[in-house]
């Protein structure tokens, strides 16, 4: 008989765009012999209790998968996963300050921690302690703990002294894309731009990278939630004056993100905080040129193969050299770490063994 495995604390099925949103849609087409996978769902995303979505049931939770309800959620995510299933996958450490009556209960997690969340500059400092308490409760009481970034499995063995298992994310489920409609309509002709996918969040260093390009002539792409936080807003109006500058708001359409992102000149990536970053690992495996910030956690991502800067300096410096036609292409070697480190067919393999191992299989 198959053992019955909970994925809980996303926003679940069917899938949009995110890191986490596309490892639970993997789950869901796995075909394994060893096990059948529950995906619990908020109802926000899914309003249809004890559906299926590809191989995998569908469980919903009348809470908000995100923001100070995402605590309740995955407490009662678990609740229900002790009833049903053999195990739990656990993604984020928002309700990990009830993991410990899990593991007396007989509930075994396998707990896929994020990235330090707690050292993000969006939170006040009562939430970055209680993120801190629930990474700690979390870490210390989960059966097995997965980070997505070495250096944060390393972060893991130095401050709890426990091992984790290092599991990123795939990123050939993106396809490159031909020149269609979405450029004309912006303006823009291939590979002459550049482009950048993110929150808009300080920590993501949105306002270093639009202040650099603000004193270019590069046309520079930016899609993000700016319309979700007065940093963002404020971000738009004062640079929306900019002609070459074009922020966007979310696309979740593959097709038309992938279109931008495909045939652009260069990819910058902004992150400062967390692991391996799934919108960084997909422009690896469109084949893009790579500006990152200059970070240890982005180095292991991207082999030390990227253009790095930690400055607004730094970053005018590369972009001087991109419009001299001097910067040197790093995307062939890019797409093949990306493609051979981050191919969902062995992302998977890595928490089916995981799963084998925690069950005794």
């Amino acid at each position: 008989m198959k053992k019955r495995v909970a994925i809980v604390g996303a926003n679940g099925v069917p899938a949009s765009y995110g890191g986490w949103d596309q490892l639970v849609e993997h789950f869901t087409r796995l075909k394994d012999p060893n096990f059948e996978f529950v995906v619990y769902c908020t109802y926000l995303t899914n309003d249809s209790d004890n559906s299926s979505h590809n191989n995998a049931h569908v469980r919903v939770i009348r809470l908000d998968a995100n923001g100070w309800q995402s605590i309740p959620y995955d407490i009662v995510s678990l609740y229900h996963a002790w009833r049903e299933c053999d195990a739990a996958i656990m993604l984020g450490t928002s309700g990990a300050l009830a993991l410990p009556i899990f593991r007396l209960a007989g509930l075994p997690v396998i707990l896929n921690i994020d990235g330090a969340e707690w050292k993000r500059g969006k939170w006040n400092r009562i939430i970055k302690v209680f993120l801190w308490l629930s990474e700690f409760v979390g870490i210390l009481s989960a059966k097995v703990i997965v980070s997505d970034n070495e250096v944060l499995s390393e972060y893991v063995r130095s401050k709890y002294n426990k091992e984790p298992i290092t599991i990123a994310y795939g990123g050939n489920h993106v396809k490159r894309q031909p020149v269609g409609t979405k450029l004309a309509e912006l303006g823009l002709n291939t590979k002459t731009y550049a482009i950048k996918v993110c929150r808009i969040v300080p920590e993501n260093n949105v306002d270093l990278i639009l202040s650099a390009f603000a004193e270019t002539s590069i046309p520079f792409v930016l899609v993000g939630n700016f319309n979700s936080s007065d940093f963002g807003r404020e971000l738009r109006s004062t640079y929306s004056s900019y002609t070459n500058l074009k922020l966007l708001d979310p696309i979740y359409e593959p097709a038309l993100i992938d279109e931008l992102r495909s045939n652009a000149g260069l990819y910058v990536h902004g992150h400062s905080v967390g692991g391996t970053n799934p919108s960084l690992v997909e422009a690896m495996c469109l084949g893009l040129n790579i500006l990152a910030f200059d970070v240890d956690y982005n180095r292991a991502t991207t082999a030390d193969h990227a253009h790095y800067f930690a400055t607004k300096t730094e970053l005018l410096g590369l972009l001087k050299e991109h419009e001299n036609g001097t910067l040197k292409d790093n995307s062939v070697n890019l797409n093949s770490i990306g493609l051979r480190k981050y191919s969902w067919s062995a992302i998977m393999a890595r928490y089916t063994d995981a799963l084998k191992s925690t069950l005794k299989l």
